[in-house]
């Protein structure tokens, strides 16, 4: 059992300037967004390239880092209990200095970032094995359908915090809230309130 977090989106906001990134990557010939050019690139010359080009932009960002909500009361009680370990697309260094931002990073066991794996299901898997923890009863905390979809394939139950929802129905016949909530993926609006609902889950 563990809990697993999300940095960018759920913790944290890095003010990134994208358009830097992808101008970098249409000069290498690269036109994908940046989930798909990770997974698709992900270990190859042209993906370290780019890796310590968007650490620079990240390390940027730092200087104006915004901290959703402070929960170091939260997941200090829950790293009690379960050990606590975040899950990330940003770099390790990045991911290190934003967590001490937020005033979290004594909590943390252990850092799975961009480093690590190109997809986030590859990046859940190393982190339970890191922890020694099985899948059954642990929880991913994130803000994205991604997170969603690669927690129930990893078999971890996963919780998603979404900020500024502006539309739930994607089309007449599909909405987004709805079906999640059908697999079992409680949504909210803040973490606090999610990591809440992590606390009374846990055994």
């Amino acid at each position: 059992m563990a809990l697993l977090l999300d940095l960018d989106g759920t913790i944290v906001r890095f003010p990134i300037d994208w358009s830097r990134f992808y101008k970098f990557l249409r000069e290498m010939g690269i036109e994908l967004k940046f989930l798909e050019f990770i997974r698709r690139f992900w270990g190859t010359e042209v993906f370290w390239r780019s890796h310590e080009y968007l650490s620079s932009l990240e390390l940027e960002a730092l200087q104006r880092v915004e901290v959703y909500e402070k929960v170091s009361d939260l997941l200090e009680r829950i790293s009690r209990r379960t050990p606590v370990a975040i899950v990330t697309f940003q770099s390790r260094r990045a991911a290190e200095e934003a967590l001490r931002v937020a005033g979290i990073d004594h909590v943390v066991k252990t850092i799975v970032s961009r480093d690590d794996g190109g997809s986030r299901l590859t990046q859940l898997r190393l982190a339970l094995s890191r922890l020694g923890a099985s899948p059954e009863g642990s929880f991913f905390v994130g803000d994205k359908v991604n997170d969603a979809i690669a927690a129930l394939l990893c078999g971890v139950r996963c919780v998603l915090v979404f900020r500024g929802l502006r539309e739930s129905r994607i089309s007449e016949s599909d909405d987004i809230l709805e079906d999640l909530n059908s697999w079992g993926v409680p949504t909210f609006s803040s973490l606090r309130d999610a990591l809440r609902f992590v606390e009374r889950s846990l055994p």
